[in-house]
């Protein structure tokens, strides 16, 4: 539909799967923690990501806790990640959170890696971004 001109376009809802992600770096300093994750499947869907049908992309992304801890390190960077989770205050995500956006609260990041050991982070903030342009994988039906 045109409306001035311009094509709606539905939005798409964006999540990040954890698993077969790649952690590519951690920094920490003056209690910020910088995850480096390169690349990362992301779920696009007008309805659910990962649960409706879209599609698959690559592309980079950073999380950026703030008034963080370092609860375990890793031992070997890069690693894959094989499973993990983000706790946003009482909201829990398993494998898939947020592909974007600036949350508050208490946040708990958990990455179990293939090798190398688990990954946690406690923080009050968190900061997800994708980065550079996204390279397209597939279309899912569910």
């Amino acid at each position: 539909m045109a409306v001035g001109g311009r094509y709606l376009v539905s939005p798409l809802n964006s999540g990040i799967e954890l698993h077969d992600s790649h952690l590519a770096a951690i920094s920490f300093a003056d209690g910020v923690a910088v995850v480096s994750l390169s690349p990362v499947y992301v779920h696009r869907s007008v309805g659910r990501p990962g649960v409706d049908s879209g599609s698959g992309w690559l592309q980079s992304a950073t999380l950026t806790l703030g008034n963080a801890s370092l609860v375990s390190r890793p031992v070997l960077l890069p690693a894959t990640i094989s499973e993990g989770s983000l706790r946003i205050g009482s909201e829990a995500h398993a494998n898939l959170i947020p592909a974007a956006g600036i949350f508050t609260g208490a946040i708990e990041l958990s990455l179990v890696l293939s090798h190398g050991g688990p990954v946690t982070i406690h923080g009050q903030r968190i900061c997800i971004q994708l980065h550079g342009e996204p390279s397209f994988v597939e279309n899912f039906d569910h």
